[in-house]
């Protein structure tokens, strides 16, 4: 796993961008951060760390995700998918949409 202090800032910014996305989805579709850790087999801690972008995600781990929640891989990197949803169903649980 790589931490942020060895990813460049622009794979800072795309890691936070999926972290911030699953974690919508995961509220959206009524999952928890714990299933989704169980399903890419590490612990909770650990996917708490990349729901905020402070460990990297691999292609395999946002397949994954992807499957999981059944959304687009493509909705996961955008950086609008935050957006257009709370501009539809209104402010999702503390997400920040900075």
């Amino acid at each position: 796993m790589r931490r942020s202090s060895n990813l460049t800032d622009e794979d800072k910014e795309i890691y936070a961008v999926i972290g911030t996305n699953t974690k919508m989805y995961l509220m959206l579709k009524n999952h928890s951060q714990s299933e989704l850790a169980n399903l890419l087999g590490v612990s909770r801690a650990s996917m708490s760390l990349k729901i905020s972008g402070k460990i990297a995600w691999s292609a395999s781990d946002v397949l994954k995700v992807s499957q999981f929640l059944n959304v687009p891989v493509e909705r996961l990197y955008s950086r609008e998918a935050v957006r257009s949803i709370a501009k539809a169903y209104g402010p999702i649980g503390n997400l920040q949409l900075a």
